[in-house]
């Protein structure tokens, strides 16, 4: 893209310098005398059809440069679209992850009661047992 603009802008220069060439030869040629009036003419003549043509040449590259623009930002549009596609599926992933994790963190503590209520069940059956033992 960058080769491209940098050769529109030279040709928008040269074209320039050209139309300024043309010009300037243009107001020679008025000032000429009346003798040469054929020859200023076909100068003339020339100097118009060479400007069009640069003209049309300018008109044509800014089409394309346009066209390459579109596809560009079209390119780019559909990248993005790719990027938040994937960033949904990640925010998607970290919510499904996080609530597997909440619901094993609730397991696991839930888990560690139970476990501990045993023991203190296991405490207290062994102490009364070896209380009633004592006693016997």
């Amino acid at each position: 893209m960058a080769k491209a603009k940098q050769k529109h802008q030279q040709n928008m220069t040269n074209a320039g310098q050209i139309v300024d060439s043309l010009q300037h030869e243009l107001q020679n040629l008025s000032q000429a005398p009346f003798g040469q009036t054929s020859r200023d003419q076909f100068v003339i003549m020339s100097l118009k059809t060479e400007h069009k043509t640069i003209y049309q040449k300018m008109r044509e590259e800014m089409v394309v440069l346009q066209h390459y623009a579109t596809q560009k930002e079209q390119m780019l549009m559909t990248e993005l679209e790719k990027l938040k596609n994937q960033l949904n599926v990640q925010k998607n992933f970290r919510t499904e992850l996080q609530a597997t994790n909440d619901e094993n963190l609730g397991q696991l503590r839930a888990m560690i009661l139970e476990e501990k209520n045993l023991k203190d069940i296991n405490q207290l059956t062994g102490s009364s047992l070896r209380s009633t033992s004592l006693k016997s």
